[in-house]
């Protein structure tokens, strides 16, 4: 899970969790665009839904306040100045909208001269979920980045994001750790890497 406020934040949590065939669940209706700084506070409220039902985990010890807290650093203006200076930063943000309304968002890391090429945030609000939100955003991401390894982070316990990314030919790596995952109160979210390899 990763944290480095929005533009390193994690790729886990809130993905759906796809059908048998990935189109069988797609909702027609999903549009795909880029985020804009404007929609800096939709993005951080869908943030502290995914975050706070996704990684509190009592085997784990890691609380809901906890969770909470640590989103104090995803403030609007944190996420907007992100998106305002995405292509300093190499990454490009997406946003998946329903009827006006955004529903999910997407980041992902294109560092070309260092070779690394990254999702670095998936998250679908709860109810729209299971719809090809999730696909649909990743889908576009992954286009993004190319015929490149692609890797991202997702919490040991989030089975349900690993076997979304699994579907899409992405491999448990190892163990990862991204200061994201630092809580206030000193315990860290776990995490596994997972890798997409280039076909050649």
């Amino acid at each position: 899970m990763a944290e480095q406020s929005l533009h390193k934040a994690k790729v886990v949590g809130s993905t759906p969790t796809p059908a048998t065939n990935m189109t069988d669940l797609v909702n027609p209706n999903i549009i795909i665009a880029d985020a804009i700084d404007q929609d800096a506070t939709e993005i951080a409220a869908i943030l502290k839904l995914t975050w706070t039902t996704t990684y509190p985990n009592d085997a784990f010890g890691i609380s809901y306040d906890d969770v909470s807290n640590r989103l104090n650093r995803f403030t609007p203006e944190t996420i907007a100045n992100r998106i305002q200076n995405q292509q300093e930063l190499n990454r490009h943000y997406w946003k998946a909208s329903i009827d006006n309304q955004l529903i999910g968002i997407c980041c992902a890391l294109k560092d070309e001269s260092n070779q690394v090429f990254s999702i670095l945030s998936l998250y679908v609000a709860s109810e729209y979920q299971n719809q090809g939100v999730g696909t649909k955003l990743l889908s576009t991401a992954l286009d993004w980045l190319g015929n490149q390894d692609i890797e991202l982070g997702v919490a040991v316990y989030n089975l349900k994001a690993i076997n979304f990314y699994k579907q899409f030919g992405f491999i448990e790596n190892g163990p990862r750790h991204d200061e994201i995952s630092n809580l206030p109160s000193g315990k860290v979210i776990p995490e596994i890497s997972m890798l997409k390899k280039a076909s050649h």
